[in-house]
């Protein structure tokens, strides 16, 4: 099968890639890092499914609102017109950040949308544009929440609070805690994630999570379970940056996640591992 994914080397991207190469697919691969610009280039054509991934990050949101608004919100349109033209397979990913603070905890899929962040809101255009592209309904829209595992690293100013951890403790580094660390998320291993984006069975919107409601300080206790000779206490706390509006989250996933954060810390960390 040929296939297209845009946001190819990031990091759901690169494990997204891996499997569908691993199944045996020709994959063209469209990321700003390799130079292939979603809003700039021509896409081929000859494809049976295409995978949007690509995305403006949280923080880089805040910081060029205007690039947020083409990649997150109207490349999609663009993308998701180009598989109805070619007949493919449209799957894209949205995020739990569309729900806000949300009223009900754990997140139903039919909850009220309410982003706070540019991040979220553009990623809830995106949804829109998908749901009124050529497409005509024939799609896949996944809200994914903290996915996390290998290819997660610190080196990606923007990596998520797992990855981050895992470098940190590893390297000797005190783990940095944003807030109190109270706030609470649900932890998604991204292997449970790219499974369920390659089924071709799935059509409509669905959550996409562990559905398991853990806060940082919890987390950061797991991830010194599995490093016991680094002595890291007491954690160094910063403070919340603009985008850190969100005290709760958990979704009511749609779908089966079944990896706990403790299985998923240690593949990670194993896959860490055999890096070094």
């Amino acid at each position: 099968m040929r296939v297209l994914v845009t946001g190819s080397h990031g990091f759901i991207g690169k494990n997204l890639v891996e499997a569908l190469k691993a199944r045996g697919d020709e994959v063209f691969e469209v990321d700003t890092k390799i130079g292939r610009d979603v809003i700039d280039i021509a896409l081929p054509r000859n494809v049976e499914e295409v995978y949007h991934l690509a995305c403006v990050t949280q923080v880089q949101a805040e910081k060029d609102p205007a690039r947020s608004r083409f990649v997150n919100a109207y490349s999609a349109l663009a993308v998701a017109d180009h598989a109805a033209d070619v007949g493919a397979r449209f799957i894209y990913t949205s995020t739990a950040s569309v729900y806000g603070n949300a009223e009900e905890i754990p997140t139903p899929s039919v909850a009220p949308t309410n982003p706070e962040t540019t991040y979220a809101r553009d990623k809830l255009k995106g949804e829109t544009f998908v749901k009124n592209s050529k497409l005509e309904g024939d799609y896949t829209i996944f809200r994914l929440s903290n996915v996390y595992g290998p290819h997660q690293t610190l080196e990606n100013p923007y990596c998520g609070v797992v990855g981050r951890f895992i470098e940190q403790a590893t390297k000797g580094e005190k783990m940095t805690i944003i807030g109190d660390g109270n706030q609470t998320r649900d932890f998604t291993y991204v292997e449970d994630v790219v499974k369920h984006l390659m089924n071709p069975d799935l059509k409509g919107l669905f959550n996409c999570s562990h559905g398991e409601e853990i806060d940082i300080l919890e987390l950061a206790m797991i991830v010194d379970e599995f490093i016991p000779s680094v002595h890291l206490w007491p954690f160094k706390t910063v403070e919340p940056r603009s985008v850190d509006t969100i005290q709760r989250r958990c979704l009511i996933s749609d779908l089966e996640c079944p990896t706990t954060l403790r299985e998923g810390v240690a593949k990670t960390l194993e896959w860490r591992n055999g890096l070094v």
